[in-house]
């Protein structure tokens, strides 16, 4: 388990966010909303929840964030698909990602405005 300064935290298969738990995949917007990810859609779209559909970066590129984190998972897991990248280079925003442990540690220490998506398998 990773405990980061704001007390964001990740394990396999949980994400704990502003002190709730949230154990599936979820998506923090730039205004600091907390969704959960449209599975079905991307399981249509992909055959599987190992990939960030564009749907979900439109969401994540809302209200223009400096960084977008994407936490890949507790074993790096998640892709990100062509289509998806670019919609990312059309904009200003910079990815960074890695593990979820490392990624949640990273979303905690910025000051900047910021969103992610954080896979918890």
């Amino acid at each position: 388990m990773t405990i980061s300064r704001d007390n964001t935290a990740t394990g396999f298969g949980w994400v704990k966010y502003k002190g709730k738990i949230h154990q599936e995949d979820i998506i923090i917007t730039a205004r600091g909303d907390v969704m959960r990810r449209d599975q079905d859609e991307v399981m249509r779209k992909y055959g599987t929840l190992r990939a960030i559909s564009p749907e979900e970066m439109k969401i994540l590129l809302l209200d223009n964030p400096e960084v977008i984190v994407v936490g890949i998972g507790q074993s790096d897991s998640l892709r990100m698909p062509p289509e998806v990248m670019d919609l990312l280079e059309k904009s200003s925003s910079r990815l960074v990602q890695g593990s979820s442990p490392k990624a949640v540690k990273y979303f905690d220490q910025l000051t900047c405005a910021k969103s992610a998506l954080i896979h918890v398998n």
